[in-house]
């Protein structure tokens, strides 16, 4: 049977968002796992579900909430949220990006909300979104604090920031899979990242992405942060460990249950975070907002 156009200008879609995953992944070759991970940026918003269950734990209206999603990327939370009924938009830096986003949009007949920007300007109104997602880009940002006070601005009174921070402390760094290298001296941790040949210097970003100019923390200092920007954090885990009467679910449920009987779950759980945890996973609120 001969080609339909319809069938012809999805195969030259498929072409271009496979062309541009591939130019934007090649400087991780390096990852054991490459074919794998590449795969699921071409099906990016197949994989959104663990966002989902975050977010439904802080709203009760998830289908009517309106979305920002900072430093949205290639677009997979982006369209599955607007697959979802999401009123979702996307703020990205990167104009491949925004072109990625939209050809992933037209998978589905969907026109992406996608803006370029960048999270310490963010162009949008005040209090207009009852979710912001910040994860995995704040260690990138140029200005951390000048992000959180956009982040603030843009959240509605009630509404929920769910965010990621790299850890100061991590044995295992999650950017180059090395161990160790958060306790060196950033120019010597530079310097392994470099002899090993897992160096981003050649990567396409125009963000901050050599380790020395990225921002890590710790739980103590961000908290310090998004204090000065008139934000209160929540760590979830925490939260969920402190609560007595809730059953912790998942593959290391009996030992935090052994633990909790103990009276030993949170101080261990705070020893994990301190230098073990690579990324610390938090909810921001307005500082005077209920928890």
């Amino acid at each position: 049977m001969p080609v339909t156009a319809d069938e012809r200008e999805a195969e030259q879609r498929e072409a271009e968002i496979t062309a541009l995953v591939d130019r934007w992944t090649a400087h991780m070759r390096w990852r054991k796992n490459y074919d794998r991970w590449r795969e699921d940026r071409l099906w990016q918003e197949d994989h959104q579900t663990p966002r989902f269950r975050a977010i439904a734990r802080h709203t009760e209206h998830l289908a009517r909430a309106r979305v920002l999603d900072i430093g949205s990327g290639m677009g997979g939370f982006l369209i599955a949220a607007m697959l979802n009924g999401m009123c979702a938009v996307g703020v990205e830096p990167s104009a491949e990006y925004c072109r990625l986003t939209h050809l992933r949009g037209l998978r589905y007949g969907l026109a992406a909300r996608v803006i370029r920007g960048v999270g310490e300007a963010l162009p949008c109104p005040d209090a207009a979104f009852d979710i912001v997602l910040a994860q995995d880009i704040l260690e990138h940002v140029r200005d951390p604090d000048a992000t959180l006070r956009e982040i603030k601005r843009v959240l509605a009174p009630g509404g929920v920031a769910l965010v990621t921070v790299i850890n100061r402390l991590a044995w295992r760094d999650p950017h180059y899979h090395v161990f160790a290298i958060n306790w060196l001296p950033r120019p010597v941790g530079e310097w392994i990242v470099e002899r090993i040949g897992r160096s981003k210097r050649a990567a396409q970003f125009g963000d901050n992405q050599r380790l020395r100019a990225m921002y890590y923390d710790t739980i103590t200092g961000f908290r310090r942060h998004a204090r000065a920007a008139g934000l209160a954090v929540t760590d979830t885990k925490e939260q969920t460990l402190s609560a007595r009467s809730s059953v912790p679910t998942g593959r290391y449920a009996p030992i935090v249950r052994m633990l909790s009987r103990i009276g030993l779950a949170l101080p261990v759980y705070r020893l994990h975070r301190f230098a073990v945890a690579s990324t610390f996973e938090l909810v921001l609120r307005h500082a005077g907002d209920g928890q």
